[in-house]
């Protein structure tokens, strides 16, 4: 599974014009994700071309998504993605947080990252009642930065592993739950019942 876009080469499963008039392709499973969040894939392909054609080492926009029916509404996708124009091929990560239909979309420089993953922590903290971060692979350094921006934003109560699960607990309790080696990592606004449920 890789996830990629391509400028002014034609390459890609699917392909479209930019607004700006370039030509972008992306790979099958970087569409599925689009798609499936309800972005507009011209809208995907403007914010591309605005940020690898600027020179941009971060760039986030929001858009109107399609609403996700699942227990907790907030679903972050997190992921590598590769870029190639016509002189390069460069790695950079992505981002796709759907707020209830209204998606976050942050592209950065890989030592970038952690200013994306604190400025999605903040928003999750100040005004979330939970967030499931889901990653196609195992990107370490992505729960560490989750954990760490935790720790910035809070006064920890309680860090520990219970039963298979490493938890961050505040004193509002607050916290994060990532059940080692998955995927996936939670935060919610209510630890003591998120710990207590299967969910």
């Amino acid at each position: 599974m890789r996830y990629e876009a391509f400028i002014d080469i034609l390459s890609g499963d699917k392909r479209f014009l930019s607004s700006s008039g370039d030509v972008v392709g992306i790979t099958e499973e970087l569409r599925k994700l689009i798609e499936q969040n309800g972005i507009n894939l011209i809208t995907f392909s403007d914010f591309i071309v605005e940020y690898l054609k600027e020179n941009q080492s971060l760039l986030t926009i929001h858009v109107t998504g399609k609403p996700f029916s699942i227990l907790c509404p907030n679903i972050g996708v997190f992921l590598q993605i590769w870029i190639t124009d016509a002189e390069k091929s460069t790695q950079h990560f992505l981002a796709i947080v759907n707020y209830s239909g209204n998606v976050q979309i942050s592209i950065s420089k890989p030592e970038l990252f952690d200013r994306v993953i604190f400025d999605i922590m903040k928003k999750s903290i100040e005004y979330l009642d939970c967030l499931r971060v889901e990653m196609p692979f195992l990107y370490r350094f992505i729960i560490f930065e989750l954990f760490n921006s935790f720790r910035k934003l809070s006064k920890i109560k309680f860090e520990g592993i219970v039963d298979k699960n490493i938890v961050l607990a505040d004193y509002k309790d607050r916290g994060l739950i990532w059940e080692i080696d998955s995927t996936t990592i939670d935060y919610t606004n209510s630890i003591s019942k998120k710990i207590l449920s299967p969910y």
